[in-house]
């Protein structure tokens, strides 16, 4: 079976708006919608959906969808954390779990289905705890920066006004 967490309980603070970031419309309806069914069309069985703030705006939004779970993240403290929250609910799961942000319109299934196959297809025995799916940008304005060391190995995760240039 697979699992997903999606990230749903910030506030968009940038968008300077008091609907929930992921209720924000993009083509008339809210983007997470397109994450979900980006998730939905890449065969997650199962989602759970990190809620926080506004969440009974986002529950009601999203009241429609099936294979939702909604978990509760009181103190919206960072992704580590609101996977943390899911702990409950991810303790009988025993495969692979992808996290994803519930405000990426643009998440595409084929990128999903990879990312899963990536982890499938190692030997048990060979699997990493975590797979990261990054993107190669020319202009990575406003975007997070993944670093990598002289062998192109994963070293850490920093904010766009965090790195040197």
């Amino acid at each position: 079976m697979k699992y997903a967490v999606v990230m749903a309980a910030g506030k968009g603070t940038r968008m300077k708006s008091e609907l929930p970031k992921v209720l924000f419309p993009v083509l008339e309806r809210p983007m997470i919608e397109y994450v979900l069914d980006a998730l939905e069309q890449a065969g997650v069985d199962k989602i759970l959906v990190v809620v926080g703030y506004r969440s009974d705006l986002v529950r009601t939004t999203l009241a429609h969808r099936r294979n939702l779970e909604f978990v509760e993240q009181t103190e919206q403290l960072g992704t580590g954390h609101a996977v943390m929250m899911c702990q409950e609910q991810l303790q009988p799961h025993n495969d692979s779990v992808m996290v994803v942000a519930g405000d990426c319109p643009m998440i595409q299934v084929d990128s999903i289905q990879k990312l899963f196959d990536a982890y499938h297809n190692e030997p048990t025995e060979k699997r990493p705890s975590c797979i990261l799916g990054t993107a190669h940008k020319e202009h990575p304005d406003g975007l997070g920066r993944i670093l990598r060391d002289e062998k192109g190995e994963f070293q850490g995760i920093i904010e766009e006004n965090d790195p040197s240039p």
